[in-house]
């Protein structure tokens, strides 16, 4: 791919990385002769951005055959460059390689550290969650582990993924910052080549887990149970519900995990609970007796308070609106995680990225 700015040009067989060139001898590169375009060989001048960035440009319009990119790119390759040498790698902007079946790729910025290889990707343009997984797949036979930084899919990334930890990705805003993390690009980047980064839930540590529910009554004689049909589960660090992962009380299978994570004696009045039905009648099962009950009287404040959560989140509920559902119970306890727990609530909903320290 041609870059609208590149930062790599060749003269003879000496490769020039703009960025890390001094100024006077970048300037000292104008009217150079052989200085050529490391995408394609053809000839190549130095220029800079409107904001001081040094980069190389094509002699000639039309002399290289593919799609060029915004300004927004390489500023980002060059802060995502310079934060993997302060962190101490070894890093190369516009880095190729190949699979070994053959298949090409190239890094942003690929990084270097022992036998640790690690490559950093800036999509700018709209690209399938597919796409994305073939690209990856191609670092993965070649033992890189890619960390991709996105413009698009900013909903999707707000929310906890099964994909994360195959295809680590966070969205990044058009001011180079990454707002589920409150870090900036080389910020992010610093953290994540210095181990600060983690997936979160982990299997073994504990977790705070807030349990909304709508507490119903069975009245046949055999049951009289009281149950709680699940609005929503979250799972967050303790004492940070900010950074719940969120499970949809419609979500099947959900009411055996609760069953299986949460004490007997910490599910308050609610012996049992049930998921949200879904069907368009909105009837359910008694957990305790089987008895069919139908939450439709419940569904239109349900509708309404979750219009009001998403109004103050990002592809997602804000958690705080998660405890004003109204006539709802809220049961939270601390827990920690099985394995089997654990794998069912990676593969239902998935993980999300946060700093280490929060879990530490």
């Amino acid at each position: 791919m041609k870059d609208l700015m590149p930062l790599r040009a060749l003269l003879g067989e000496k490769e020039l990385v703009s960025i890390d060139l001094p100024p006077d001898t970048f300037e000292a590169l104008r009217g150079q002769p052989g200085l050529r375009m490391a995408c394609c060989e053809t000839s190549a001048v130095p220029k800079r951005s409107v904001l001081g960035l040094p980069f190389f440009a094509h002699a000639k319009v039309g002399e290289c055959s593919s799609a060029p990119e915004t300004a927004f790119h390489p500023q980002g390759k060059a802060i995502m460059l310079r934060a993997a040498r302060a962190a101490g790698w070894d890093a190369r902007v516009e880095a190729s390689g190949r699979t070994p079946s053959g298949e090409r790729w190239r890094s942003d910025v690929l990084c270097l550290q022992g036998k640790k290889w690690v490559a950093f990707e800036l999509q700018h343009s709209g690209i399938t969650l597919a796409t994305l997984a073939a690209r990856q797949a191609r670092y993965r036979a070649s033992h890189v582990r890619c960390f991709w930084f996105m413009i698009t899919h900013e909903h999707r990334l707000a929310q906890a993924q099964p994909w994360q930890h195959d295809t680590p990705a966070l969205y990044l805003n058009d001011q180079h910052h990454v707002p589920a993390l409150n870090l900036n690009l080389g910020q992010t980047v610093e953290a994540a080549l210095g181990g600060q980064l983690a997936l979160f839930p982990q299997v073994g540590r504990v977790v705070q887990l807030t349990i909304i529910a709508q507490e119903t009554s069975c009245y046949r004689s055999d049951c009289r149970g009281r149950s709680g049909v699940l609005e929503a589960v979250l799972v967050s660090p303790p004492g940070l519900p900010e950074l719940a992962v969120i499970v949809p009380g419609t979500t099947t299978g959900l009411a055996a995990w609760v069953h299986s994570v949460l004490p007997q004696s910490d599910s308050g009045n609610m012996r049992r609970f049930t998921e949200w039905p879904t069907n368009s009648t909105r009837l359910y099962n008694c957990p305790g007796c089987g008895r069919i009950g139908s939450m439709s009287r419940f569904q239109s404040k349900l509708d309404s308070w979750r219009r009001e959560a998403e109004r103050s989140g990002i592809g997602q509920p804000d958690v705080r609106w998660m405890f004003t559902w109204p006539k709802g119970r809220v049961v939270t306890v601390n827990q920690v995680l099985n394995q089997e727990q654990h794998a069912w609530l990676i593969q239902e909903v998935g993980q999300r990225w946060i700093l280490q320290n929060l879990l530490d």
